[in-house]
């Protein structure tokens, strides 16, 4: 993997901060996101020309307005105790149609992430492993359903 550049590294209190920089820098999104409740990074997403995102299948997500307008799926089919969960956290940025960066680490993009002492995050610049991770994600919107619309209230 001699063409992978480490492009930026983050620790707890600093992941937001990186995570909605690779965002404004990208035209689009493809990613697999455990918990997408963060409103900053959210409000990034929807700036985008294209977001294509995967997350956790729960009650949460469903009451989420802005997730239902950036047309985000859930993963799987099963309910309750059986349910299946989205244990992944990356973006992938496309750049003029391709993908060429990843971010990837243990960071969930909530703001309660942001205080946690075991959150990470790397972006890799390396269109090999971005294709990877874009076929990762392309495999899990093929699995996935939209997201049923609750009521907020």
């Amino acid at each position: 993997m001699a063409d992978v550049t480490i492009h930026d590294v983050a620790f707890a209190d600093r992941c937001e901060t990186v995570v909605r920089r690779f965002i404004d820098e990208s035209e689009g999104i493809t990613g697999c996101v455990a918990w997408m409740t963060n409103p900053n990074i959210i409000d990034a997403l929807s700036r985008l020309q294209h977001c294509r995102l995967v997350v956790t299948a729960d009650g949460v997500h469903n009451r989420i307005p802005a997730l239902h307008r950036l047309g985000v799926r859930q993963v799987g089919q099963a309910r309750g105790r059986y349910r299946a969960l989205m244990h992944h956290k990356f973006l992938v940025r496309i750049t003029r149609g391709e993908p060429t960066h990843v971010l990837v680490g243990s960071y969930n993009f909530t703001r309660h992430s942001n205080h946690n002492i075991g959150e990470s995050i790397i972006v890799l610049k390396c269109a090999r492993t971005a294709r990877q991770f874009y076929e990762e994600a392309e495999r899990a919107l093929r699995g996935s359903r939209p997201i049923r619309a609750h009521a907020v209230r």
